[in-house]
């Protein structure tokens, strides 16, 4: 087998590897799977990091319960891990066994609500069930692309932005996207990683609630926000998707956001996408989440350093701010100069309110100042 293990940042380095695995059923209701790394017998690609024998015991437990025992045990490289994550990624938080529990849990909790009869939504508003999982099914295919776009696997050739201050800022084309009565146009993915000495908690309930938007959405000053309906995923309620409606005026209804919003022990994650009001009507009808056409935008956050004992808040964040667009300028081989400035301006900007709103109580009469 092949993975290809990331981190929600273009800043960090993937860690590949090739391995075996072996299962077996040890005893009644227990079950091991151990992976070996096989780099030995694949030098190519070199790689700094080898996975050594790690795996879980699985033992069954009573009322449809599981224990897991998780053990990860690696040798690895971290001479290019950028500075601002090297404390994370050195303790072994990031890539530890609780990652793959989160993720464990996550999924489960995913399917648990998938299969519900009924969920808890917005004051009372019943979604029917088959739109409930075609809206749950389209925000996780939005939520694993978000995942994709901004991680450093090798699919994703990133480049440096040509322009001074824009050092950690990384960019790329994803392909073309058809627009109606217009020429093809490129899907552009940009992103950039910065400290805030904000504890995690509260900036992910900054990020993901729709009364702070126009607080650091440039894009939405003046626009009412308000959360139309969500399902609750899992036992936190702030583990939800939600349906945003934005409004120019009281009457006049611009664009639906579908935002996810997760936080798990290791990180939290806001990832939203805008969906025009003929798509998201199909989807809550329990029309087919596939053809939805989606571009992902959206915060990871991790602690700036690892949690003391592996528990409890930080005072600092790590914040990866990416964004999803079309552009008519741009091919899949060149962004041109203009496009490059519309880039910088959107990412910084963005990263500046938000920077300025734990500080300030004038934040968009600063930015309009400056």
């Amino acid at each position: 087998m092949t993975v290809e293990l990331h981190l929600p940042t273009a800043l960090v380095p993937t860690r590949e590897s090739h391995f075996v695995r072996y299962c077996k059923q040890l005893g009644y209701g227990t079950w091991g799977v151990v992976d070996v790394s096989l780099e030995n017998l694949f030098p190519y690609p070199a790689s700094g990091f080898r996975r050594r024998p790690s795996g879980c015991l699985i033992q069954g437990m009573p009322e449809g319960c599981s224990k897991v025992i998780w053990v990860e045990h690696v040798a690895v490289d971290n001479r290019l891990v950028q500075s601002i994550y090297r404390p994370l990624v050195i303790s072994g938080f990031t890539f530890s066994a609780k990652r793959w529990f989160a993720a464990l849990i996550r999924h489960c909790q995913w399917l648990a609500t998938l299969r519900a009869r009924t969920a808890p939504t917005h004051d009372g508003v019943l979604l029917p069930q088959a739109g409930r999982e075609s809206l749950l099914k389209l925000a996780e295919r939005m939520t694993r692309s978000f995942w994709g776009d901004i991680s450093a696997c090798n699919e994703n050739q990133w480049m440096p932005l040509p322009i001074r201050g824009a050092e950690d800022i990384r960019a790329m084309t994803k392909g073309s996207i058809p627009v109606p009565g217009m020429p093809p146009s490129s899907k552009i993915v940009f992103t950039t990683s910065i400290r805030l000495a904000v504890p995690p908690k509260r900036l992910f309930d900054f990020l993901r609630d729709e009364n702070s938007r126009t607080k650091w959405d440039t894009r939405l000053f003046g626009h009412i926000i308000r959360e139309l309906a969500y399902v609750i995923n899992g036992n936190n309620p702030e583990n939800r998707v939600s349906i945003l409606q934005v409004n120019a005026t009281p009457e006049e209804v611009e664009i639906f956001y579908l935002q996810e919003s997760f936080s798990d022990d290791i990180g939290s994650y806001v990832i939203y996408a805008p969906v025009d009001a003929l798509a998201m009507s199909g989807v809550l009808n329990g029309g087919s989440p596939e053809i939805v056409n989606i571009l992902p935008c959206g915060f990871s956050i991790l602690p700036d350093r690892p949690p003391l004992n592996g528990h409890g808040d930080v005072p600092g964040s790590l914040l990866t701010i990416a964004f999803h667009i079309i552009d008519l300028a741009s091919t899949e081989e060149y962004i041109p100069p203009e496009s490059v400035k519309t880039i910088f301006k959107v990412i910084a900007e963005t990263a500046f309110l938000i920077k300025a709103a734990f500080t300030s109580d004038n934040v968009q009469g600063n930015l309009a100042g400056g």
